[in-house]
C-alpha cells in the first residue's frame, strides 16, 4: 500500500468540507476507497466528520424546502406523501415516474434547486419510468415534523399538520396528481361528458380528505363518501361533475400547482363548451311530476 505523505494530509485537510472523495481521490492519484479508509484512520469521519464540516455533497438541493409552508412546497409534500418514497435507513428521498410524466419530474427537480440527475429509464410492469434520488437529512425531518411523512407510510400515513384552506388544497392536488386520476367519460344515452376525481389512501387521509372538501365546497351537493376497497387499510373516494369543475377553477384561480399532464384531457373536454356550461345545474330545467318523475317545465 502507498504509503501517506505529510503533503496529502496537508491536502486532505484544507479538502474537507469543499471536495468530494472522488474529486480528492482524483487530485491524489488515489482510489475512493483508500481516501475514505485514511479518513477513518485519521479519525475525519462519522461522528468527528460531522463535528467538524463533513466532505461537500456531490449535488445541491435547497435543504429548507420543506421547512415553510408555501403552496409550493404543500404541493409537492402531497405528491411525495403518495407518490415518493422516504427511505428508512438514511436520508433519501425518491420519487419515481412514468416517460409520459418526465417533464412533471424534471420541473420538480428545477424547483427544489437540485442539480443531480434523473435516473432512468428502467422498466417496470411494461413501460419506462425514471427516478429522481434526492438526499438530504433536513428533508426528511421537515416531511416528518411539518408533512407526517414518514418511512413505511402506504399503510400508516396520517393527515399534514396544515390549517390553511389554500395550503390544505395544493397539498391534496398533490396527493391526486400522485396517487389519483382525473378522467372523463360519457355514460350512454348521456350527451354531456362527466368528469370524475378518484383517490386512494389510507383510512385516516381519505377521511381528511373526504371532510375538507365536503367542509369547504360541496355543502350544497351530495357528500363525498369514501369506502374501503382491500383488507390492509386502503380506502377510495371518488368525486365528479361540477364539484371536479369547482375544484379546478379554485386551483386555477389561485395559482396552486398541479401536474397538468395528468389534467390535460380533462382541460381539452371541458374547453370545448367552456367550463360555465359545465357548472349550470341542469335540475333547474326540470321539476317533479306526481308519479316522482322527471319533466321538463314549460
Amino acid at each position: 500500500m502507498k504509503k501517506w505523505a505529510v503533503d496529502e494530509d496537508g491536502f486532505l485537510d484544507k479538502s474537507i468540507g469543499f471536495l468530494t472523495y472522488e474529486q480528492i481521490a482524483k487530485e491524489l492519484n488515489r482510489t475512493r476507497r483508500s481516501i475514505m479508509g485514511h479518513c477513518r484512520w485519521r479519525g475525519l469521519s462519522n461522528s468527528v466528520m460531522r463535528e467538524k464540516t463533513q466532505f461537500k455533497k456531490k449535488y445541491r438541493v435547497e435543504d429548507n424546502f420543506f421547512s415553510d409552508y408555501n403552496l409550493l412546497s404543500c404541493y409537492y409534500a402531497g405528491l411525495i406523501a403518495s407518490d415518493g418514497c422516504v427511505h428508512k435507513k438514511n436520508n433519501t428521498i425518491s420519487i419515481a415516474q412514468s416517460e409520459n410524466r418526465l417533464s412533471c419530474l424534471e420541473k420538480f427537480k428545477k424547483d427544489v434547486g437540485y442539480n443531480g440527475v434523473i435516473y432512468g429509464p428502467t422498466k417496470t410492469i411494461g413501460q419506462d419510468v425514471y427516478t429522481l434520488v434526492i438526499s438530504s437529512s433536513q428533508w426528511k425531518k421537515d416531511l416528518k415534523d411539518n408533512f407526517n411523512i414518514m418511512p413505511n407510510k402506504s399503510l400508516t400515513l396520517f393527515p399534514p399538520n396544515l390549517k390553511d384552506e389554500k395550503m390544505v388544497i395544493s397539498f391534496i392536488t398533490g396527493l391526486i396528481d400522485g396517487d389519483g386520476s382525473i378522467g372523463v367519460y360519457k355514460y350512454k344515452n348521456k350527451k354531456d361528458i362527466v368528469p370524475i376525481i378518484t383517490f386512494c389512501g389510507t383510512k385516516k387521509m381519505v377521511q381528511w380528505v373526504s371532510n375538507f372538501l365536503n367542509k369547504y365546497f360541496f355543502l350544497k351537493s351530495k357528500n363525498i363518501n369514501y369506502r374501503q376497497i382491500t383488507s390492509d387499510n386502503t380506502y377510495f373516494l371518488s368525486f365528479s361533475g361540477r364539484k371536479v369543475i369547482k375544484y379546478y377553477n379554485y386551483i386555477t384561480f389561485n395559482n396552486i400547482p398541479f401536474m397538468f399532464c395528468k389534467w390535460e384531457k380533462f382541460i381539452t373536454k371541458t374547453s370545448e363548451k367552456g367550463l360555465d356550461y359545465y357548472l349550470e345545474d341542469k335540475r333547474k330545467l326540470m321539476d317533479r311530476n306526481k308519479n316522482g318523475r322527471f319533466c321538463k317545465i314549460g
